[in-house]
């Protein structure tokens, strides 16, 4: 199933943290498809049923705005595109470190407080910036696992949008973990 991810706004570390226990994590139940994948892409084609997969920003039923994706870390994924996006070195990134507000099931499910740097970078990078730093990345990582620029790309492009809704509310930058 591989580990799941919500981004998330919020107006305090407290409130971060009473998200922990809420179903699906703090976007809520992901949504259903209109209808079965295989019929998705026997109407639209791969490409056309790629859309209703692709991860946007949302406010769920309580009110939170979340971006739910798998498999991009906040720690390792989204330290390495900070230092893509500022060219903050590695003694930084250990300073920016995630701080754990909220933590269930031995550590299967947490909370993280994204720092307020990583969220500045997000919400002050222009699309031309995301799109530099989602190319490095995928370089990166390809020996490791099999990404696209665009995937990688759209999902930055949603993380800057999720940075700028936390800092128009006041609210900080947070994600849920489940494992």
């Amino acid at each position: 199933m591989g580990v799941m991810y919500d981004y998330f706004a919020a107006p305090s570390d407290a409130a971060a943290a009473a998200t922990i226990d809420l179903a699906g994590g703090p976007g809520g139940p992901l949504s259903q498809l209109p209808m079965p994948f295989r019929d998705l892409v026997a109407k639209y084609g791969f490409e056309g049923a790629r859309r209703f997969l692709k991860s946007t920003v949302r406010v769920s039923d309580a009110g939170i705005p979340a971006l739910f994706t798998k498999g991009f870390d906040p720690v390792a994924d989204l330290g390495a595109v900070y230092a893509l996006l500022t060219g903050a070195g590695p003694e930084v990134l250990d300073k920016l470190g995630d701080v754990v507000v909220a933590e269930r099931d031995g550590g299967e499910r947490l909370v993280l407080s994204i720092s307020a740097e990583v969220s500045d970078s997000l919400a002050c990078s222009t699309p031309g910036d995301l799109q530099s730093a989602a190319a490095e990345w995928v370089e990166a990582e390809s020996p490791y696992r099999q990404v696209d620029v665009e995937g990688i790309s759209g999902l930055l492009e949603q993380l800057a949008e999720l940075a700028r809704m936390a800092r128009a509310r006041g609210d900080g930058l947070y994600c849920w973990v489940c494992l």
